[in-house]
């Protein structure tokens, strides 16, 4: 009760605030979506298609209010600091789940971090996290859901942001450590490796199925990986299909 009173401090004073920049370049192309537009052919959108279907979502229960998508994102945010808690707890004990609990809600709260938005990196962290989760559940044996509910969490994550690229490479690759301790034959990887590809693969192509249906899969490359490339170059910055 008291983490849910302290998390509630920190997130209702900002619900029904004004829009920042970048939200309302999503809530301007779900609307688009909603009135049978394509974003990326009709709009210009920086960034891949899930944050549009969940402004999208948000719009079906008030069209012109930004209360329910900062309620969203902050539901991502609770269940992202629970999962990370239980994380910490799996790893490091019940002190550290506990210090994560009270800490993390907190320091999310950093100005830096542009809190108060309902930004992608609000959405992208749970289904990142999801997958750092399963790898704590299964660190030495995975069946292929698992595996492939991984793969599907890892996908929706980068249409959501792609800059979380190189972490899910890093998880993914201590899962393999971790699988081939136990096993150290590299056929024990073939379900997990299948498992991952065929999860990502599959909730990708679902998750982008309206842009292809709607024909504006060449919009969305040269706006969200063409431009991005360039823009990314243009601040030096080297990770530059990752930004």
């Amino acid at each position: 009760a008291a983490f849910l009173l302290l998390f509630l401090l920190t997130q209702w004073n900002h619900w029904s605030g004004a829009m920042e920049r970048d939200e309302g370049e999503y809530a301007y192309a779900a609307e688009l979506l909603r009135s049978g537009g394509m974003p990326y052919t009709e709009s210009f959108m920086q960034k891949p298609p899930v944050i549009v279907y969940l402004y999208y979502m948000a719009q079906t229960i008030a069209a012109s209010s930004v209360v329910p998508i900062r309620v969203l994102s902050s539901l991502f945010l609770l269940a992202t600091v629970v999962l990370t808690a239980w994380i910490a707890c799996r790893r490091c004990g019940k002190v550290a789940g506990i210090a994560v609990l009270f800490f993390l809600p907190v320091l999310l709260t950093n100005p830096y971090l542009y809190p108060f938005a309902a930004n992608t990196e609000k959405f992208m962290v749970l289904p990142m996290m999801g997958v750092l989760g399963l790898s704590t559940l299964f660190p030495s044996r995975v069946s292929l859901r698992y595996a492939m509910t991984a793969g599907a969490l890892a996908s929706m994550a980068v249409l959501t942001k792609p800059i979380c690229i190189p972490i899910l490479l890093c998880i993914f690759l201590f899962w393999i450590g971790s699988l081939l301790r136990e096993n150290p034959h590299p056929s024990s990887l073939t379900v997990p490796i299948s498992g991952w590809i065929a999860g990502a693969a599959l909730a990708g192509l679902i998750l982008c199925l309206p842009i292809l249906v709607g024909g504006a899969w060449s919009d969305m490359w040269q706006c969200t990986v063409i431009f991005n490339r360039y823009y990314a170059q243009s601040l030096g910055l080297s990770f530059d299909y990752f930004y």
